[in-house]
């Protein structure tokens, strides 16, 4: 009965160690686009379909919730979404002075 259930225990921390080395999945969507994060995932895709190859420049996708990370202040000048400094930036939960 030891070796069985040794055995299965072998048998289970293999599976889990070639199971933590698979790959990420694939993104969905253009490389040229760039998410804030995992929300804004399904609007890249929708994107890149209702794009496909006439995207030319890269695109940085955010979410209202990322606005507290400092992306709100995007000021567009000939097309292009240019970031100014904030006072102070939400940086993983950590408030930072980026001015």
């Amino acid at each position: 009965m030891k070796k069985i259930l040794a055995l299965v225990l072998c048998v289970l921390t293999v599976l889990s160690v070639l199971a933590s080395c698979s790959a990420a999945p694939a993104k969905n969507y253009s490389p040229k686009i760039t998410v804030s994060s995992s929300a804004a995932d399904e609007f890249a895709v929708w994107l890149t379909n209702r794009l496909g190859d006439s995207l030319k420049d890269n695109v940085y996708l955010s979410l209202g919730g990322d606005a507290a990370n400092g992306h709100s202040n995007c000021k567009v000048t000939e097309g292009v979404c240019k970031l100014g400094t904030a006072a102070d930036v939400n940086v993983n939960g950590t408030r930072k002075n980026v001015a």
